[in-house]
Order: structure tokens, then sequence, then C-alpha cells
């Protein structure tokens, strides 16, 4: 829409509501990022702030320009530069946070690999915005880094839900992602009607509401509590971990093969030694622990004459 007093206040109000829910889904990943891999969790916290602050400036900047009519350009191009290293950095932090869920080793200095592409990325983008002099230069590196970082954070999220086997979550966060492709080339358009504005935010309702109850369910699934439960407090998998927390270590799986062969030699074992194992709960006990039977013809009761 060329003429930004005419946006719908409404309209800018609702622009609100997929920050915050992006706000809740950033936040519970921080939070599955401290229980699977500490070390990057302040990795991932910086993240979460650079891209809800990215996500606050757009929303500000529509709800100031329906408001007064006052075009803050500033604001309205603060998305990209913010979203843009908070992707990398997100992303970056995921991927320790994924290994460490599989029990995997987390590489050190994760960090750097995060930092040198948002350098890089801001290389080029001066480059081609001040040596070059290319219209709107600084667009494309950035949004290059968004959404190459927001892409490879989604498919660490979907690997992470369907390696606990759990298909609903990968499918939430997949939905986002297909929202994701689909405002591309809403985002490009230029002007946009009102009726495009409606449909841009409906989307990014829908996508930001299916990744924020992913991020609540894979952070809940993922939890030292939840592992707790499931393996028992005093369970040999269970290991301390940092802080104190106890973590999940699950025994790695026996083969096919290994476990068949077990069960074979504990039955070997057991009938050449004639050993039986003690019974449990509503198990009947051995049969040498019965007492003898009496026969039926030996319990006549005793004659009043004596037995004559």
């Amino acid at each position: 829409m060329s003429d930004l007093s005419a946006f719908p206040l409404s309209l800018s109000l609702f622009n609100f509501l997929p920050v915050a829910l992006t706000g809740l889904a950033l936040w519970l990943l921080t939070r599955y990022t401290a229980n699977q891999d500490p070390s990057d969790y302040r990795l991932a916290l910086l993240g979460a702030v650079l891209i809800l602050a990215g996500g606050l400036a757009k929303a500000s900047w529509k709800l100031i320009a329906a408001t007064t009519g006052t075009d803050l350009v500033w604001l309205a191009n603060a998305l990209f530069p913010l979203m843009a290293p908070g992707f990398a950095l997100l992303a970056v932090a995921l991927w320790g946070a994924v290994l460490g869920q599989r029990r995997r080793p987390v590489p050190v200095g994760l960090w750097q690999v995060a930092l040198a592409a948002v350098a890089i990325t801001f290389a080029a983008a001066a480059l081609r915005h001040w040596l070059l002099q290319v219209p709107r230069g600084r667009f494309l590196p950035l949004l290059v880094l968004a959404s190459l970082g927001n892409l490879a954070a989604s498919l660490l999220l979907i690997g992470a839900a369907l390696s606990i086997r759990w298909l609903g979550t990968a499918l939430l966060f997949a939905v986002n992602l297909l929202m994701i492709f689909a405002l591309q080339p809403i985002a490009m358009m230029n002007p946009k009607t009102l009726a495009m504005h409606c449909t841009e935010q409906s989307l990014t309702a829908l996508g930001t509401a299916c990744f924020a109850l992913a991020a609540y369910r894979l952070w809940r699934l993922t939890s030292p509590e939840r592992s707790a439960v499931r393996l028992g407090p005093n369970d040999p998998g269970m290991v301390a971990g940092s802080g104190g927390n106890a973590r999940a270590q699950r025994p790695p799986p026996l083969h096919r093969r290994q476990a068949v062969a077990a069960v074979l030699k504990t039955l070997t074992k057991d009938r050449v030694t004639g050993t039986r194992p003690l019974a449990t709960g509503n198990q009947m006990p051995p049969r040498h622990a019965l007492p003898a039977a009496t026969p039926v013809w030996n319990q006549v009761p005793d004659r009043p004459d004596g037995g004559n």
C-alpha cells in the first residue's frame, strides 16, 4: 500500500500476534538448548533476542504508520539486519542441541562458525551497497543468510522430533517451514493491496502458531524431568548433567542376534543346572516349596468308638 496512513489499525495490532508467538517459541527453544547443550545456551539466547527485535521493529513500524502516518524507513529496514544474524546464531546453537539430544559429541567453538558466517554476510552487504553501489545491495546477502539460517534451524528441529518418533511435532515444524516459503512471493510484491496484507498476516500467524506449539512439545518431550519419569531416578541410565540436573543416558540397544543369544544362553543354563528364578508378585512358588497334599482317603475323621 502506497498510503501508509490508510493501513488499518486492527491489522497493525494483529501483526503483534505472530511476534508474540515467535517470541514464545524462541524462549522454549532456548530452554531446549539449555537442557541438551548448555554450552550453546547463550548463543541461542542471543539469536532469539535478535530475531525478536527484528519482528518487533517491523510490527512497530506498521503501528506507527497506521496511527500517525509517519514512515520510519530505518525501522522497517531493521528487519533483516537483525533477523539474519539471529537465525544464523540460533541454527548453530540448535545444531549443538540436537547433537546433545542424540548423545553425540558436540564440536567445540560452534559460535566461531556462526560469527564467521555473519561477518562474511555483512561484508558482502557493505561491498554491494557502498563500493559497487547496487540499489538495495545490502538486502540480498542478508536475505540469503536469514533464509538459510531459518531453513537449517527448521530442518534440525524436524530431525530432532523425528529422532524421538514424534511425527506430529515434526509436521508442525514442517507447516511453519511451508508458510515461510509461501510468504516469500508475497513479500516481494510491491505495492501491496489490503487483501495481500491480510493474507500475509494470516499465513504468518498460522505458521508461528504451529512453530510455538511444536517448540513446546519438543521442549517437554526432551526435558530432564520427562526423561527421569521414563527411566526412573535410580536407573543406571541417569547421569548427572551440568548444574546438578540428571540427564537421561540410555544404554546402547542390543542387536537382535545378541538379544536372542542372551535369552537362549539363559534358558540353557537353567535347564542344565536345574535352577529356576524365584517367584515374585503373583507368580506361583516352586513346586518343592508347596506343602505335601494329604490324600483324600487319609482325611476320614476319627470314629467315636476309637476305630473299632
